[in-house]
C-alpha cells in the first residue's frame, strides 16, 4: 500500500477525458494501494485539485476544453504543492520543452507501459515528500 508521511494513502489526481482510459489508469493504481479521483475535464481538475488536494497529477494534455499546457501551469501554481506527470499520444519535442518548461514532472508517450506510470507516480511521490520535509526544515529554521 502506498501510504504517506502523514499515514493517508496517497491520492492521484487523474485527468483524463476518455472514461475507459480513467479507468485503466485507476485499476492499475488502486491496485498499487493508491486512492484515485478523475477529473474529465480541466474545470474538474481545477476544481479537484483544490478539493482533494492530490498527491500527484496524471494530466493528458490533449483535452478538449482547454490548452492542456495552460492546465498544467495552473494547477503547478496551486496553493497546494504537487508533481504533474503529463501525458499524449501525439508528440513533438517542442511539447515535451514546454511541459517541462512549465513545470511537468515527466512526460510519457501514449501507449505506455503501466510499469512505467508507476515507477514516475513512486518518484513524484517521493519528490514531493523531500520537497515537503524541505519547506518544514526552512519554515522551523527561521522561527
Amino acid at each position: 500500500m502506498s501510504v504517506s508521511t502523514t499515514g493517508h494513502r496517497n491520492t492521484i489526481l487523474i485527468v483524463e477525458e476518455e472514461k475507459e482510459e480513467y479507468e485503466a489508469l485507476s485499476c492499475s493504481l488502486v491496485s498499487e494501494g493508491y486512492d484515485t479521483v478523475w477529473a474529465s475535464n480541466g474545470a474538474d481538475a481545477v476544481r479537484l485539485a483544490a478539493k482533494v488536494k492530490p498527491d500527484v497529477a496524471i494530466l493528458n494534455l490533449l483535452l478538449h476544453d482547454r490548452d492542456g499546457l495552460d492546465l498544467l501551469q495552473e494547477l503547478k501554481l496551486s496553493d497546494h504543492a504537487f508533481e504533474v506527470i503529463v501525458h499524449a499520444n501525439v508528440v513533438s519535442s517542442s511539447l515535451v520543452r514546454h511541459s517541462m518548461e512549465r513545470g511537468a514532472f515527466d512526460f510519457l508517450v501514449k501507449p505506455f507501459a503501466h510499469d512505467e506510470l508507476s515507477l514516475f507516480v513512486k518518484e513524484a511521490i517521493e519528490c514531493r515528500t523531500v520537497s515537503n520535509s524541505l519547506v518544514e526544515e526552512e519554515e522551523e529554521s527561521v522561527r
